[in-house]
């Protein structure tokens, strides 16, 4: 899992979505692209996670919750993935 200290977490889903383009490793990215839509949900406890601690969710990123259209962090994460999802498959 990487680690990552961020000073200004990103505040809309979109900008979630490139950031772990560029920093996820590739072959995670290419795990996450084959699954099918209704397995997304595997993804709640590893990039999910990962999403939530260090994307400030849980420290009320309320930025990133509005655009994510969500109050709680576990439903935020989930839109982060599925957007990211959604953007590799255009790939």
């Amino acid at each position: 899992m990487i680690e990552l200290h961020l000073d200004n977490p990103p505040k809309t889903v979109k900008e979630a979505v490139e950031m772990l383009i560029v920093i996820w490793p590739p072959e995670e990215l290419k795990k996450l692209a084959s699954l099918s839509e209704a397995d997304l949900s595997l993804c709640h406890f590893g990039i999910g996670l990962w999403i939530r601690n260090n994307f400030g969710l849980w420290a009320k990123n309320k930025a990133l919750l509005e655009d994510a259209g969500e109050e709680h962090p576990d439903q935020a994460s989930g839109v982060i993935i599925e957007m990211l999802w959604e953007k590799l498959q255009e790939k």
